[in-house]
């Protein structure tokens, strides 16, 4: 049974937020370091675990949001545009799996499709045979560079976002005070 969500925790748009603690933190993003991974990959697969366990299954695909920042011999600091894109990330897992070793495999996955970032999901999906129900869940691990505006101590934060989705189940994570965040 998976429960239910005590009545002063429910949003009435059915958002959950949850914070760890600085501490928390700190130990996830030790445990990325010795995998040679992110928090991010961190938070992809525990997402990944999450929905593995919702499903039932040890094989799971869900999509998560890119910045395409990355792109390798391109100086892309002076564009200004959002190079924003939706890629796959397939988490699956055998019973003899360590917990450091799916961090592993799930970072080596991060970088083997960083390569990728810019391919339009549509074109993904129409290389599987489920199309366009590749995924029912995306995760947007919200990463922004330091830039030349906060080495001037500027500061933008909007006032609110409201954020829509079409999928069943989404995540957006980031770390703010040295916590991670997840909504």
């Amino acid at each position: 049974s998976i429960g239910e969500v005590p009545l002063e925790e429910q949003s009435a748009d059915d958002t959950l937020n949850l914070s760890l603690t600085k501490v928390e933190t700190a130990q996830l993003q030790a445990m990325a370091g010795q995998a040679e991974a992110t928090l991010s990959n961190v938070v992809e697969l525990a997402w990944g675990i999450v929905l593995q366990r919702y499903n039932r299954t040890d094989d799971v695909v869900f999509v998560k949001v890119v910045s395409c920042r990355d792109k390798d011999g391109e100086d892309m600091s002076h564009v200004v545009a959002p190079f924003i894109n939706s890629v796959p990330v397939r988490i699956r897992t055998k019973g003899d799996d360590t917990l450091l070793s799916a961090l592993q495999s799930t970072a080596r996955q991060a970088k083997e499709s960083n390569a990728h970032d810019w391919c339009a999901l549509a074109d993904i999906q129409g290389q599987t045979a489920l199309g366009g129900e590749l995924f029912q869940s995306i995760l947007a691990f919200e990463n922004y560079p330091v830039s030349e505006h906060e080495k001037f101590h500027i500061s933008m934060e909007p006032i609110s976002t409201r954020e829509e989705s079409f999928n069943e189940i989404t995540l957006a994570a980031f770390v703010q005070d040295n916590q991670l965040h997840l909504r």
